[in-house]
C-alpha cells in the first residue's frame, strides 16, 4: 500500500522528534507551523491528508525535515537509493521537455541556491519515472504535464514568468 502524503509528513515529524502520545494526530503540528509562519490548525490539515500544500510549502517543509520535497509528495518512487538515473540512457527530447518546463523556476532570482539542487533532483526523479513507462512520446508529454502540474508548475505559470523577465 503507498503511504499519503499525510502519511509520509507524519513518519517524518515522529523520525525528527515530533511523536506525541498525547495529541490525536500523533505528531506535534506547532513547530512546523511556527517554521512555517501558518496556523496550527493549516499544518494539522496538512498532516492528516485533508490538505496538500503548494510546492513552495513542500520545499519549507522539506527543509525543515530534512527530507526530499519529491518524497514527501510521491513516497517511495522518489526515494534516492532506488534512483537509477545512471542505468537509463539519454531521452534527449524527454530530457529537454522536463527543463523546459521547470526552466523558469529554476531561473528565478528568487530560488535560494541551496534549493536549486532539490529541483534538479526533482527533475531528474521525473526522468526516471517518465522514461521507463511503456508508452508513446506524446503520452510521455501527457504524463509530464501532469506531473509538473502535480505541485504547482503550470506551462502557463512557465510561460508567463519567462515573458515577463
Amino acid at each position: 500500500m503507498t503511504e499519503t502524503f499525510g502519511e509520509r509528513l507524519t513518519k517524518t515529524l515522529v523520525n525528527i522528534g515530533y511523536g506525541s502520545a498525547t495529541s490525536k494526530i500523533g505528531v506535534q503540528a506547532t513547530p512546523l507551523a511556527k517554521h512555517l509562519g501558518m496556523s496550527v490548525q493549516m499544518v494539522r490539515k496538512y498532516i492528516t491528508g485533508d490538505s496538500i500544500p503548494d510546492p513552495s510549502i513542500v520545499m519549507l517543509i522539506a527543509d525543515f525535515a530534512k527530507v526530499s520535497p519529491c518524497w514527501l509528495l510521491f513516497g517511495d518512487d522518489c526515494d534516492k537509493s532506488n534512483y537509477k538515473v545512471q542505468h537509463s540512457p539519454l531521452d534527449r527530447k524527454l530530457w529537454e521537455a522536463i527543463l523546459s518546463k521547470i526552466h523558469p523556476h529554476l531561473a528565478s532570482p528568487d530560488l535560494p541556491q541551496e534549493k536549486l539542487n532539490d529541483y534538479l533532483c526533482f527533475a531528474m526523479d521525473i526522468y526516471e519515472n517518465i522514461y521507463h513507462l511503456d508508452i508513446s512520446f506524446e503520452d510521455r508529454m501527457n504524463m509530464l504535464e501532469l506531473m509538473i502540474k502535480s505541485i504547482g508548475f503550470s506551462s502557463k505559470e512557465s510561460q508567463k514568468e519567462v515573458s515577463n523577465s
